[in-house]
């Protein structure tokens, strides 16, 4: 492939970079390696209803469920949750995954009596903005590695909150003032972040409309487009 190929195209610095040191694809000098960041589609301005304090806050991890992916970190967090927290969270599990590891969650959640907090729901066949729309925080709880986190850039585009562990590219395009940055495998730090959410969900808010149009100046999918078009042209030039 690296004597065949014009160029390398990865979607993020940490992605350019696990290719390098897990590959040969990048040893030939001639291929040229790119970064272009994925882009999100800029949304209308969204409703920004008050919700009333005492209604449940519903969480949504948006995922293939994997080991690596952090569910687990996720049941072990809400399993500390104040009863007084407890109580106001719902988590939804979105997205397919590997038979054996959605039964050990399924296993773990009714070993630690969340059935009625915590609900693995496959598969959803919508579109990625009306499954986020229903959510008030998206979390990404990712332990390893992350490329991009396509999820969490369609969320912040239709200002919703989000939680995210600090792996692969995350620094690359997101800051604590965007959104809600903690360390991987960390369920306490996932717990003390679902109740800082919980106590002042009006300027996380405030927060996610900032990183909103932050995502649009920055990483809209015009951008990313254009990116790949300049590059189209260039190496149509070079061939000519």
């Amino acid at each position: 492939l690296s004597k065949k190929l014009n160029s390398l195209i990865c979607v993020s610095k940490a992605t350019r970079d696990s290719v390098f040191y897990k590959s040969n694809l990048l040893d030939n000098q001639l291929l040229q390696n790119l970064v272009i960041y994925n882009g999100v589609k800029k949304k209308n301005d969204n409703d920004n209803n008050k919700k009333d304090s005492d209604e449940i806050i519903k969480v949504g991890m948006i995922s293939r469920i994997e080991k690596y992916k952090g569910h687990e970190d996720l049941i072990s967090a809400v399993n500390i949750l104040p009863k007084t927290y407890f109580k106001k969270f719902k988590f939804y599990l979105i997205g397919g995954g590997e038979k054996k590891e959605i039964a050990r969650l399924k296993n773990l959640i009714d070993k630690n009596d969340l059935k009625n907090h915590i609900f693995i729901k496959g598969y959803v066949d919508k579109k990625i903005d009306e499954i986020i729309k229903d959510f008030d925080l998206v979390l990404s709880l990712t332990r390893t590695f992350e490329g991009f986190g396509l999820s969490i850039a369609e969320s912040i585009s239709l200002e919703v909150p989000v939680i995210t562990t600090e792996v692969g590219a995350i620094r690359e395009y997101l800051s604590k003032d965007l959104c809600e940055i903690i360390d991987p495998s960390s369920p306490d730090q996932i717990k003390d972040a679902l109740i800082r959410f919980y106590d002042d969900k009006e300027k996380w808010k405030l927060r996610a409309i900032k990183a909103k149009t932050y995502l649009e100046e920055n990483f809209s999918s015009e951008i990313m487009a254009e990116n790949y078009l300049n590059h189209f042209n260039e190496e149509i030039r070079n061939e000519l």
